[in-house]
């Protein structure tokens, strides 16, 4: 046997500087961090999220350009148009 495995641990030796509490044992830098990146990740999604290719009319335009018959009626997507073409619904 060793020596240093006979000592008993040193409890008054500190680790490192303790985190407040209330931060769930997280230091300062590390919330700063998280708050940070959630932030850069909630700004891209802003920006690059892609927006709608949609024109943005209120409801009184929409029959105004219904009353003169320019409203175009919307293509259906390709798997309802295969199923309405294919013949009765199946039971």
């Amino acid at each position: 046997m060793n020596d240093n495995e006979k000592k008993p641990p040193e409890k008054n030796r500190k680790q490192g500087p303790t985190p407040p509490p209330g931060l769930g044992g997280c230091s300062f830098r590390t919330v700063t961090m998280w708050v940070m990146l959630g932030l850069l990740a909630y700004v891209l999604v802003i920006f690059l999220g892609g927006g709608s290719d949609r024109a943005s009319i209120t409801y009184s335009e929409l029959l105004s350009y219904a009353e003169r018959g320019s409203v175009k009626p919307r293509s259906s997507p390709p798997a309802a148009r295969s199923r309405e073409s294919s013949g009765p619904p199946r039971p």
